[in-house]
């Protein structure tokens, strides 16, 4: 007899935009749909992850940002456009992820402001998980303390020049 765990998946590629990562064995396509990821900075890394993000199936989601376009942060991202310039960063990254979600029901937010002083931190209590992608090293201690407060999971991810760094904690 087949144990419940080791029958064949029953995907309907035809009309899930998701049966092909169904159909690896240590996916969870309920537990991304389910998860609320808090994104700080929206630009480069974040504007990619963002991005990612959408298309895997991951459909809530929070942007802070405290900018505006400008036409320099068109050569590093893919969701903004030139007629974007002078728009709140994270606004333009949750209407276009928006658009591009796949998941039915898409709950994407945004925060144009400064995180340290213009929320509280016990907005931290309601991410699955947090990805900083900030040219800021404040605003990431910031993050780090509340992560930790929290005991939230969070990626720390830059760029300079031509590297870029990584950090899970």
């Amino acid at each position: 007899e087949i144990g419940e765990d080791k029958r064949p998946k029953v995907i309907d590629e035809m009309n899930d935009p998701f049966a092909r990562q169904k159909l690896i064995t240590w996916w969870d396509q309920e537990m991304i749909e389910n998860a609320t990821i808090g994104v700080f900075g929206v630009v480069a890394i974040g504007n990619e992850f963002v991005h990612n993000a959408a298309l895997l199936g991951f459909k809530k989601m929070v942007f802070f940002d405290l900018d505006t376009i400008e036409l320099s942060n068109l050569s590093r991202t893919t969701l903004f456009r030139k007629e974007d310039e002078g728009r709140k960063k994270a606004e333009v990254a949750a209407e276009r992820a928006r658009e591009l979600c796949l998941a039915e029901d898409p709950r994407i937010d945004w925060f144009c402001g400064d995180v340290m002083y213009e929320i509280g931190s016990g907005v931290f209590r309601r991410f699955d998980i947090i990805l900083g992608c900030l040219d800021n090293d404040a605003t990431r201690f910031y993050i780090d303390k509340q992560c930790t407060r929290f005991k939230k999971p969070w990626i720390n991810a830059g760029i300079s020049e031509l590297s870029a760094g990584l950090q899970l904690f």
